[in-house]
């Protein structure tokens, strides 16, 4: 199973990609946003890899969110870009880049909540 630096490296990763959109110009933010979500699912998986838990799941990874991170804010702000990144994914919701711009500060508060988890 990945390690905490490991999972930090590939949300560090998600992010470069997420910063290669031109978000008045590309026609690809519904890939972006799947980006940030990602992104937070390693920053998620690098917390709770310091307990020694790899959920197999997204619904493990929420459901231990509660049980070992106990931060209402990591999972409150992962579940929106969980539910926006599916909905860009197999809704067809059309994505601005005001949308990727709002899922980037959800993005900066896990990481901020999750900070102490985090090498």
């Amino acid at each position: 199973m990945p390690s905490t630096a490991e999972h930090v490296k590939q949300a560090k990763h998600n992010e470069n990609f997420i910063s290669s959109f031109n978000l008045h110009t590309s026609s690809f933010l519904d890939w972006a946003l799947t980006g940030v979500f990602y992104a937070s699912v390693h920053y998620v998986e690098a917390a709770l890899a310091k307990f020694g838990k790899h959920p197999p799941t997204h619904a493990h990874r929420e459901a231990w969110i509660t049980l070992h991170i106990k931060n209402d804010d990591v999972y409150d702000n992962h579940r929106d870009l969980k539910d926006d990144s599916r909905n860009a994914r197999y809704r067809c919701t059309k994505i601005s880049g005001k949308k990727i711009n709002e899922s980037k500060k959800k993005l900066e508060v896990i990481k901020k909540q999750l900070k102490s988890f985090l090498p």
